[in-house]
């Protein structure tokens, strides 16, 4: 699971070298519901699966407090992204192209 600012898209280059995965891709609805218990769009980054993997952007590991999923599509968190890391024993890497421009947080 890589987690990264909501107005930014994951690299997959960078989340490839980050996972040791080869072609990492996004999960379709029904993987995401099977594997974390949670809709997609409201995935919460607690209460995962143990041995969920998690990646936190750096730039999400820096923030003093972020929002994230709350379990539904319509429910947000207000967290610290220090306690999502501790919680689920995530790596934090750079897994966000900084030359990527910000998309508007409406989609």
């Amino acid at each position: 699971m890589a987690i990264a600012n909501g107005t930014r898209r994951v690299s997959p280059e960078l989340l490839s070298a980050a996972s040791g995965l080869a072609r990492p891709r996004p999960a379709t609805p029904d993987v995401v519901l099977d594997v974390t218990g949670y809709p997609a769009g409201g995935v919460a980054p607690l209460g995962l699966p143990d041995g969920l993997p998690v990646i936190v952007d750096v730039k999400v590991a820096a923030l003093p407090v972020a929002f994230g999923g709350g379990g539904q599509d319509d429910i947000l968190l207000r967290l610290r992204p220090a306690e999502i890391i501790r919680l689920n024993r995530a790596l934090t890497a750079r897994i966000v192209d900084d030359d990527q421009p910000e998309r508007d947080a409406s989609g």
